[in-house]
Protein backbone atom coordinates (compact mmCIF):
# COMPACT_ATOMS: atom_id res chain seq x y z
CA UNK A 1 0.00 0.00 0.00
CA UNK A 2 1.20 3.52 -0.79
CA UNK A 3 0.13 6.80 0.98
CA UNK A 4 0.92 9.91 -0.32
CA UNK A 5 0.60 12.49 1.83
CA UNK A 6 0.87 16.56 0.77
CA UNK A 7 3.38 18.24 3.49
CA UNK A 8 5.00 21.60 4.26
CA UNK A 9 7.73 21.89 3.30
CA UNK A 10 8.35 18.12 1.98
CA UNK A 11 5.56 16.02 0.82
CA UNK A 12 5.49 12.56 2.69
CA UNK A 13 5.30 8.40 1.10
CA UNK A 14 4.63 5.66 3.26
CA UNK A 15 4.63 2.40 1.84
CA UNK A 16 3.21 -0.32 4.38
CA UNK A 17 3.98 -3.83 3.85
CA UNK A 18 3.95 -7.10 5.06
CA UNK A 19 6.14 -9.56 4.19
CA UNK A 20 5.55 -13.63 3.84
CA UNK A 21 5.93 -15.42 6.68
CA UNK A 22 9.31 -17.34 6.94
CA UNK A 23 7.58 -20.84 5.42
CA UNK A 24 6.67 -19.19 2.11
CA UNK A 25 9.25 -19.55 -0.38
CA UNK A 26 12.19 -16.91 -1.49
CA UNK A 27 10.27 -16.00 -4.55
CA UNK A 28 7.62 -14.56 -2.67
CA UNK A 29 10.01 -12.17 -0.82
CA UNK A 30 11.71 -11.61 -3.81
CA UNK A 31 8.45 -10.28 -5.73
CA UNK A 32 7.56 -8.35 -2.63
CA UNK A 33 11.17 -6.53 -2.75
CA UNK A 34 10.89 -5.55 -6.66
CA UNK A 35 7.54 -4.63 -5.88
CA UNK A 36 8.23 -2.06 -3.62
CA UNK A 37 11.72 -1.13 -5.60
CA UNK A 38 9.51 -0.48 -8.76
CA UNK A 39 7.47 2.03 -6.50
CA UNK A 40 10.44 3.49 -5.18
CA UNK A 41 11.72 4.07 -8.32
CA UNK A 42 8.37 6.06 -9.37
CA UNK A 43 8.46 8.70 -6.27
CA UNK A 44 10.37 11.88 -6.30
CA UNK A 45 13.90 11.65 -4.30
CA UNK A 46 13.51 14.97 -2.52
CA UNK A 47 10.75 13.24 -0.82
CA UNK A 48 10.41 11.77 2.66
CA UNK A 49 10.00 7.66 1.74
CA UNK A 50 9.36 5.21 4.76
CA UNK A 51 8.99 1.66 4.08
CA UNK A 52 7.45 0.44 7.37
CA UNK A 53 5.64 -2.69 8.27
CA UNK A 54 6.15 -6.24 8.93
CA UNK A 55 8.90 -7.92 7.39
CA UNK A 56 9.36 -11.29 8.97
CA UNK A 57 12.89 -10.34 8.77
CA UNK A 58 15.28 -11.09 12.30
CA UNK A 59 17.96 -8.30 11.51
CA UNK A 60 19.77 -9.84 14.83
CA UNK A 61 22.65 -8.39 17.44
CA UNK A 62 26.15 -8.07 16.82
CA UNK A 63 26.05 -6.89 13.32
CA UNK A 64 26.12 -3.82 11.83
CA UNK A 65 26.25 -2.29 8.26
CA UNK A 66 25.68 1.01 6.72
CA UNK A 67 21.50 0.31 7.09
CA UNK A 68 21.29 -1.76 10.46
CA UNK A 69 23.38 -0.85 13.42
CA UNK A 70 22.90 -3.22 16.81
CA UNK A 71 20.19 -1.86 18.77
CA UNK A 72 18.41 -5.14 17.94
CA UNK A 73 16.98 -8.56 19.54
CA UNK A 74 17.68 -11.85 18.47
CA UNK A 75 19.37 -13.59 16.19
CA UNK A 76 19.73 -12.84 12.28
CA UNK A 77 17.91 -14.96 9.81
CA UNK A 78 17.83 -14.89 5.74
CA UNK A 79 14.75 -12.52 5.72
CA UNK A 80 17.13 -10.24 7.97
CA UNK A 81 20.15 -10.32 5.54
CA UNK A 82 17.49 -9.60 2.56
CA UNK A 83 16.43 -6.64 4.64
CA UNK A 84 19.59 -5.45 4.81
CA UNK A 85 20.72 -5.88 1.48
CA UNK A 86 17.22 -4.40 0.13
CA UNK A 87 18.17 -1.34 2.65
CA UNK A 88 21.92 -0.94 1.66
CA UNK A 89 20.73 -1.08 -2.69
CA UNK A 90 18.28 1.26 -1.82
CA UNK A 91 20.00 4.03 0.29
CA UNK A 92 17.92 3.60 3.24
CA UNK A 93 18.37 2.87 6.83
CA UNK A 94 16.14 0.76 9.10
CA UNK A 95 15.45 3.44 11.14
CA UNK A 96 14.17 1.29 14.48
CA UNK A 97 17.45 0.09 14.73
CA UNK A 98 19.45 3.00 15.66
CA UNK A 99 17.76 4.33 18.63
CA UNK A 100 19.04 2.72 21.95
CA UNK A 101 16.14 1.30 23.61
CA UNK A 102 15.18 -1.13 26.47
CA UNK A 103 14.28 -4.45 25.77
CA UNK A 104 10.49 -4.07 26.14
CA UNK A 105 10.66 -1.38 23.49
CA UNK A 106 12.31 -3.61 21.00
CA UNK A 107 10.36 -6.65 20.35
CA UNK A 108 7.11 -6.38 18.00
CA UNK A 109 5.62 -9.80 18.32
CA UNK A 110 4.77 -12.04 20.87
CA UNK A 111 4.20 -15.87 20.72
CA UNK A 112 0.70 -16.84 21.23
CA UNK A 113 2.02 -20.15 22.68
CA UNK A 114 3.85 -18.74 25.34
CA UNK A 115 4.89 -21.54 28.22
CA UNK A 116 5.88 -20.18 31.78
CA UNK A 117 9.36 -19.87 31.68
CA UNK A 118 9.69 -19.64 27.48
CA UNK A 119 8.38 -16.48 26.41
CA UNK A 120 9.07 -15.61 22.55
CA UNK A 121 9.67 -12.54 21.65
CA UNK A 122 10.96 -10.83 18.38
CA UNK A 123 11.31 -8.09 16.57
CA UNK A 124 9.98 -8.22 12.80
CA UNK A 125 8.71 -5.11 11.98
CA UNK A 126 10.87 -2.34 11.10
CA UNK A 127 10.89 1.32 9.41
CA UNK A 128 13.22 1.74 6.75
CA UNK A 129 13.41 5.21 5.14
CA UNK A 130 15.79 7.68 3.30
CA UNK A 131 19.14 8.20 4.41
CA UNK A 132 18.86 12.06 3.99
CA UNK A 133 15.30 12.00 6.17
CA UNK A 134 16.70 9.57 8.94
CA UNK A 135 19.88 12.19 9.33
CA UNK A 136 17.90 15.66 9.07
CA UNK A 137 15.02 14.69 10.16
CA UNK A 138 14.50 11.89 13.08
CA UNK A 139 15.10 11.90 16.39
CA UNK A 140 14.20 8.79 18.21
CA UNK A 141 11.93 5.40 17.05
CA UNK A 142 10.25 2.81 19.59
CA UNK A 143 7.89 0.56 19.85
CA UNK A 144 4.80 0.35 21.95
CA UNK A 145 4.24 -3.31 22.89
CA UNK A 146 0.31 -3.86 23.79
CA UNK A 147 0.22 -4.91 27.22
Amino acid sequence: MLIQLKGSPIDINIIQICAPTADKNDAEMHELYSSIEAILKTLNKHEITIVMGDYNAKVGEGRTSEAIVPYVLGERNARGDDLENFAINNNLVVMNTWFKQPPRRLYTWKSPMDKPGKIVRNQIDFIPTCKQTFQKQLYNSENLPRR
